[in-house]
């Protein structure tokens, strides 16, 4: 009897420590709110689909996602604010920069010059993705991925003179985001810019509150305003780069092996991206060609005094924003 109660209180001791420490608790069931600015049509909800159902799959349905495309959460400056406190749960797309102007560096116009250039610049191992992502974990945000989308241009309603020649004021009024870099790059391109954030600049272009926009490319133009752009000039002002993220502590609460998943989900959405991005540039391109949309292309000559041009007028007026440390690693960074 004296052993059978000392193997009864062994297992009772036993139970009651797995319990307490969780040796053996099962990992939590998850629905999470994930939300992107495109249209279901566009490729980052293909990719986007991809990457939850792989996690889906990989929990057996523990993790689950309920998908908002095409600002249905709202402007993406707002959404970034509402998974810092935790009312959103993840997000992609670009990032306002109205509470750490640091964050101008990702938008940085001509950083690069192309898709060789930009992986080593943007890429998950570079100098950038590391800095991105201590800045954000000061807003309660951690970034998962870098996702390339191509690289940036304008587009009108109506014709520009010179499109080629950045000296000549074009006297066309155009959208830029609420981001500083936007704004004086469409200025020094001899542009007048409107800030207007991205959800009504359709609207506003119908309206003639403005006559064209920056701060896509031809797949975000294609995605929203193919009906109405006219001109698209290719002036590859920048690498339109979005960043895929959850609320800190959300991503905190996960389990290791749950973190584990993520982490491999996301390295595989990332790398598949920027084998897809350049044929997804000229891929969107040729549609927009299609429809209304007559496409502007520029010599290597025009494009270069594009990109000297606002090198020498817009980044001095960005340095003591971003820090001019990191902005000299980054332009050596496209040496190496």
């Amino acid at each position: 009897m004296k052993k059978i109660n000392k193997k009864f209180l062994a297992l009772a001791a036993l139970f009651i420590f797995v319990m307490t420490t969780g040796a053996v608790a099962a990992d939590k069931s998850y629905t999470f709110k994930i939300g992107h600015i495109r249209p279901e049509t566009a490729s980052v909800h293909t990719d986007l689909t991809n990457f939850c159902n792989e996690i889906t799959e990989k929990t057996n349905g523990r993790i689950k996602f309920d998908m908002y495309p095409a600002s249905q959460l709202g402007d993406y400056t707002v959404v970034q604010e509402r998974v810092s406190i935790g009312d959103v749960d993840m997000h992609i797309g670009p990032l306002g920069t109205a509470v750490d102007r640091r964050i101008n560096i990702f938008t940085m116009p001509y950083l690069v010059s192309n898709w060789e250039e930009a992986e080593k610049v943007y890429g998950p191992d570079s100098i950038l993705h590391k800095h991105m992502t201590e800045l954000l974990l000061k807003q309660d945000i951690q970034v998962l991925a870098g996702y390339p989308v191509y690289f940036g241009g304008i587009i009108t309603n109506v014709e520009v003179p010179e499109p080629g020649n950045p000296d000549v004021e074009k006297k066309i009024k155009i959208r830029v985001p609420p981001i500083k870099s936007y704004e004086l790059t469409a200025e020094a391109l001899g542009f007048l810019a409107t800030p207007i954030p991205f959800a009504d600049t359709f609207t506003a272009m119908q309206t003639g509150v403005v006559n064209g926009a920056i701060g896509a490319g031809a797949e975000g133009y294609y995605s929203n305003f193919r009906d109405i752009a006219k001109y698209y000039l290719r002036v590859n002002d920048h690498l339109e780069f979005w960043y895929l993220f959850i609320n800190k502590d959300t991503y905190e609460g996960l389990s290791e092996g749950d973190k584990k998943i993520f982490a491999d989900a996301s390295l595989a959405f990332q790398k598949k991206r920027w084998e897809l991005a350049p044929n997804d540039t000229e891929k969107y391109e040729e549609l927009l060609s299609k429809g209304v949309t007559k496409i502007i292309g520029f010599s290597d000559e025009e494009l270069t005094r594009m990109k000297e041009k606002v090198q020498k007028e817009v980044w001095p007026a960005l340095e003591a924003d971003v820090g001019a440390d990191i902005l000299k690693q980054l332009a050596a960074e496209t040496t190496k």
